[in-house]
């Protein structure tokens, strides 16, 4: 039998209660669909990257960091970047894929070719993370912004 998933809700109860108190400090946002999901990241300057066991797909850990880097676009004028990860039984739907500037996987030995979410998307942060480098520092005004922000957040939670 095919089930629709269940309806994400950012505010929802089941949420702050699986991630503790990590969304006092994370932004999410509920959009009708991956397209709209897409559309709404490009126009805020982001470039996205699917986690998918694809032909193509780039493997991370990167073997070679300028070919990685190249492929997936780091280092260009635009360095946001979203990162696409799927549920642990089904992946990411195809619409999903198919909105992405390029993929990623994580290469694996033996018959079971996934690993948990958490594992992952953690493997994967800390690899991109790694081949765009450090952030350029933030000047007084942009500081002052995320502070104000991280505090209203705060304030929001509790």
């Amino acid at each position: 039998r095919n089930r629709a998933p269940p309806r994400f809700d950012p505010n929802g109860e089941g949420l702050r209660r699986l991630s503790a108190s990590a969304t006092q400090w994370v932004r999410t946002t509920a959009l009708e669909s991956p397209a709209d999901a897409h559309e709404t990241l490009r126009a805020a300057g982001f470039s996205s990257v699917a986690s998918v066991l694809a032909h193509g797909a780039v493997a991370l850990p990167a073997a070679d960091d300028v070919a990685a880097r190249s492929a997936l676009g780091l280092g260009a004028s635009s360095s946001k970047l979203a990162l696409w990860l799927g549920t642990e039984s089904q992946g990411l739907s195809e619409e999903s894929v198919a909105g992405c500037d390029a993929c990623v996987m994580i290469p694996m030995v033996g018959a079971v070719q996934s690993l948990n979410l958490a594992a992952a998307a953690g493997i994967l942060v800390a690899e991109l993370a790694r081949l765009a480098g450090p952030a350029p520092p933030l000047d007084d005004a942009a500081a002052a912004s995320l502070a104000t922000d991280l505090l209203s957040q705060r304030d929001a939670w509790h």
